[in-house]
């Protein structure tokens, strides 16, 4: 009985810990980029890249503040409105990245 209690107790332990143990992370499409928005953007929305680089694009932003840490996902835009930073072409906006597209 006492054996019992103790399975019990820490099944869910065991359970929880390997569940941390290997955690899952999806990979973002190659032209997906972790951002910050940031004020730099005349009549667009501008962020800066891990790189530091500066990137505009015009999207919808409610919701979003400046500063938010935010993912998109685009290709450079050939041509724009935007006229600071590299113009991009948004395809993808949100607080995560999207998976890899699925297999066909």
């Amino acid at each position: 009985m006492i054996g019992g209690r103790i399975f019990a107790m820490l099944s869910p332990a065991v359970l929880l810990s390997a569940c941390t143990l290997v955690p899952f992370e999806k990979e973002a499409p190659e032209d997906c980029y972790w951002v910050t928005l940031t004020a730099e953007g005349d009549y667009c929305q501008a962020a800066r890249d891990q790189d530091n680089k500066l990137l505009s694009f015009y999207a919808d932003m409610n919701g979003y503040n400046l500063d938010d840490e935010v993912c998109i996902c685009g290709k450079p835009a050939a041509m724009s409105h935007c006229k600071t930073g590299q113009p991009m072409d948004l395809s993808h906006l949100g607080r995560q990245c999207p998976g890899p597209p699925p297999a066909y």
